[in-house]
């Protein structure tokens, strides 16, 4: 079955509140939490639009198939299966950030900020 993975994307983009980077970009706070609960079913193309705009990104990038769903039987080679990436494991992002020293927080900054400099630069070089 497809399942969003909305927290997983907005938090390796740097945003540390999904929940008020959703709201910020057009969805209602109740939608916003069951986005992030993995409860909602549905989502308007308008926010799924405004989502893929606001993170610099595709439907497959925020779109996981959860392969322990057997109510569905899917062949090996099924797009479905091939060409959705299973989300990260960010659950605990905050969590180790915080936990961190200050050397080592700032060797992640400087980590972070290379890796986004390099995303930018691919997609710009994508782009002309």
């Amino acid at each position: 079955m497809l399942h969003f993975q909305l927290k997983q994307q907005i938090l390796k983009r740097g945003n540390l509140n999904p929940s008020k980077w959703l709201i910020a970009n057009g969805i209602n706070s109740t939608s916003a939490t069951r986005l992030l609960n993995g409860k909602q079913k549905s989502l308007k193309l308008s926010h799924l639009t405004d989502i893929c705009v606001g993170l610099g990104c595709t439907p497959n990038d925020v779109l996981y198939w959860d392969k322990s769903q057997k109510r569905v039987h899917l062949a090996p080679e099924h797009p479905l299966l091939t060409q959705l990436k299973d989300p990260p494991n960010m659950a605990d992002w905050k969590k180790i950030v915080k936990s961190m020293n200050a050397d080592n927080a700032a060797k992640l900054h400087d980590i972070a900020q290379q890796l986004l400099a390099e995303e930018e630069a691919e997609r710009k070089g994508g782009t002309d």
